[in-house]
């Protein structure tokens, strides 16, 4: 009796194996296939030309392609409906987060020169109209900062990962003022966006730290089943002093990011008294 029982132990086992195997070969089918169906738009998009309204919905509909493609599930909170030319702030957890906002908002991103080289969606952040920055050239910061602030004066909505970094989604890193000119928050208004997986277990899938690869990361995320990530979109603050305006972002941001996360990401004491100076 007992080595029936031990047999069907293994046998439930090993099937209960195959399946696993069988669900992951499915999932990175599923990612690949996006990977090729993305690419494919590229040709109606490209003949779509100045058609503004024919190119959003290529775009929107490469994003979902891709997002679904690699099992990421997106929740949405506020008004993301952004007045043209807004600058948003946001926290940065991972490439997902890029992929995530270009689908739910019109906007394009200010990002490190690196990020132009990604597969695939280094391409798709050219084309929609991002400001790469080249951080190693102070020249560089210099000219990306012009160029950021003449898109947001042509009415182009650019978010900005003020972090400066990813972070482990666990809380809020500080916001870099200095990537920020102070024409761009004269100019138009400024948005603070959070991001926020509150699963533990998919956080860590998604947060995207140290020096991993690309494509390894985006994979393994896909075949672990991928993640759902929260967007909130706060109430848009007013142009102003400029390091003002980045402290009550970065502050809002990690209240709202407490919030979705059950209150394991607290803001600090700094942030509050920012926060209840604002009020």
């Amino acid at each position: 009796m007992a080595r029936r029982v031990r047999a069907c132990t293994r046998e439930g086992s090993a099937m209960a194996g195959g399946w696993r195997k069988l669900r992951v070969g499915y999932r990175y089918g599923r990612a690949l296939a996006s990977l090729v169906l993305v690419l494919m738009l590229s040709v109606p998009w490209r003949l779509a030309g100045r058609w503004r309204t024919s190119r959003r919905a290529i775009e929107n509909a490469a994003w979902d392609i891709l997002l679904r493609g690699f099992g990421i599930r997106v929740r949405c909170h506020g008004d993301r409906r952004l007045v043209p030319g807004t600058l948003v702030l946001a926290n940065h957890l991972s490439w997902v987060d890029i992929a995530v906002l270009a689908r739910v908002a019109d906007v394009g991103f200010v990002a490190k020169a690196d990020v132009a080289g990604w597969p695939l969606l280094g391409v798709l952040a050219q084309r929609h109209g991002s400001v790469f920055v080249d951080r190693h050239r102070r020249a560089g910061v210099v000219e990306a900062g012009r160029e950021l602030v003449a898109r947001l004066a042509s009415g182009r909505s650019l978010v900005l990962f003020a972090e400066g970094t990813t972070s482990t989604g666990e809380g809020v890193l500080p916001f870099r003022t200095s990537l920020v000119p102070d024409q761009a928050v004269d100019l138009r208004m400024v948005c603070p966006v959070t991001l926020a997986c509150r699963d533990p277990r998919q956080r860590e899938l998604v947060a995207w730290v140290g020096d991993d690869a690309l494509l390894p990361h985006a994979l393994a995320l896909a075949a672990a089943g991928g993640a759902t990530i929260d967007v909130d979109f706060g109430k848009p603050l007013s142009g102003g002093d400029r390091k003002q305006v980045v402290r009550e972002a970065q502050a809002r941001i990690a209240l709202r990011l407490a919030d979705l996360l059950g209150g394991c990401a607290a803001p600090t004491e700094d942030q509050a008294a920012t926060l209840k100076r604002a009020a």
